[in-house]
């Protein structure tokens, strides 16, 4: 039977799906700032303020929207990895004990 064995630094592997998740959202929140000064300065009344809001106004909601998505992606990675190393230390831990009192 093969032997299963976790890296030392797995559940620091998975801290850096945190950092990730992080930057993800201060590009998330810059986009945000991109599309509330794309409203804003393309006018409203206008026939050219009309078309430019048409264009440019659901293409960087959408744009947001999927960055975010990704944020939350590599987040739940982070934690999903943390608890799997959690659960393998916690294993590795009652094998030990169990095979210490044989």
């Amino acid at each position: 039977m093969a032997d299963l064995v976790v890296d030392d630094n797995l559940k620091k592997r998975f801290t850096q799906f945190d950092d990730i998740a992080n930057v993800t959202g201060d590009l998330q929140s810059k986009i945000e700032e991109i599309n509330d000064q794309n409203k804003k300065g393309g006018g409203e009344s206008d026939e050219y303020a009309k078309a430019y809001h048409k264009q440019v106004d659901d293409a960087t909601q959408n744009l947001s929207d999927l960055v975010d998505r990704v944020r939350e992606f590599f987040a739940n990675t982070a934690d999903s990895g943390k608890n799997a190393s959690d659960q393998f230390s916690k294993t590795e831990d009652e094998a030990a004990t169990v095979a210490s009192q044989w």
